[in-house]
């Protein structure tokens, strides 16, 4: 019998979209020179671009009793009743009862409150309409953002400007406003919350940072560092160490011949390792290790968290609604 269970919502500063160099973030004229780069792709001109908002989640708070678990209970009830008379006995009425009882003080997990999370999605105007005569509307298309966790790639048009947008179709909010996008390249979108208010850290319109990631910015065997936290971060990848500070990054090549290679971070802010593990090298594949500002009460202790990513190659499937 299935029992619903109650989810979080986890599901970005006007800015210019401009993607970062290969090794490191470079100045803006040569990120410009980058993104004037038009390699030609077979098909169509597209480009693909995943959105990732990084940042403190929120803690689990629960309620005792309530409307909430009353819900919870009718539906239960309900779905016992029906399976009861699909099998032809009783109408679950005992059972449900019984219910009603033992779970008139189950703690309800509730959801975050507004601005503890971002925006599940970011969207723009595809330049088509619907509808007839003067009820015409715009047609937008939906991009999902991930919280803390890899995102999806989605491909959109290329080689002309594209305004990213926050809130609801009918009253939109500019997020990103890019340049022409490069045809076949792929583009990573991190957002870090902005409020000065612990509670409500999304409640402002979010810091973008866009990275390109495509194979001719991003090359296979390379692992990719990008410190989005207000800490100093030290990183460790085989032989290779790092000093990264606050919102630079890196770009090394994995070590050659090896098949597992210690990978280790550390944080001025916490004590002990925030990473400590190993990945195979040797075998190809691009990794992007992502720092943030994050709540020690959700996060094990650590005030910087990090998001690991095994970035796909532009021929891989990704996304597209």
């Amino acid at each position: 019998m299935r029992i619903p269970s109650f989810l979080a919502l986890l599901l970005v500063s006007s800015a210019w979209l401009v993607p970062d160099g290969l090794a490191r973030v470079g100045s803006e004229a040569e990120l410009a020179a980058v993104s004037q780069q038009q390699p030609e792709v077979a098909g169509a001109a597209v480009s693909r671009i995943g959105f990732v908002a990084l940042g403190p989640v929120p803690p689990r708070r629960y309620k005792i009793g309530g409307e909430d678990v009353r819900d919870v209970v009718e539906e239960i009830k309900s779905e016992m009743r029906n399976d009861a008379a699909a099998e032809g006995g009783g109408d679950g009425g005992p059972d449900g009862r019984r219910l009603d009882a033992s779970m008139a003080r189950l703690p309800v997990l509730q959801g975050p409150k507004e601005g503890e999370t971002p925006p599940p999605s970011v969207f723009f105007n595809t330049g088509k309409k619907k509808g007839e005569g003067r009820e015409k509307k715009p047609v937008f298309q939906h991009l999902a953002v991930a919280f803390n966790n890899p995102a999806s790639f989605v491909e959109v048009p290329a080689g002309k400007p594209l305004e990213f947008l926050l809130g609801s179709e009918s009253k939109p909010e500019s997020l990103l406003r890019s340049e022409a996008l490069v045809a076949g390249a792929s583009y990573l979108v991190f957002m870090y919350p902005t409020g000065k208010n612990a509670g409500a850290a999304w409640a402002a319109k979010p810091r973008c940072r866009v990275m390109r990631v495509d194979q001719e910015a991003f090359p296979d065997g390379h692992c990719r560092v990008v410190n989005g936290s207000g800490s100093d971060i030290k990183f460790m990848l085989g032989s290779e160490k790092l000093l990264l500070k606050p919102g630079k990054a890196e770009t090394i090549a994995l070590p050659a011949g090896q098949k597992l290679v210690r990978c280790m971070a550390a944080s001025e802010w916490d004590q002990g390792f925030i990473l400590n593990t190993a990945i195979r090298a040797g075998l190809g594949g691009r990794m992007c290790y992502t720092f943030y500002n994050a709540s020690p009460q959700t996060n094990a202790g650590k005030r910087v968290g990090v998001m690991v990513m095994a970035v796909p190659d532009n021929q891989e499937r990704v996304a597209n609604p």
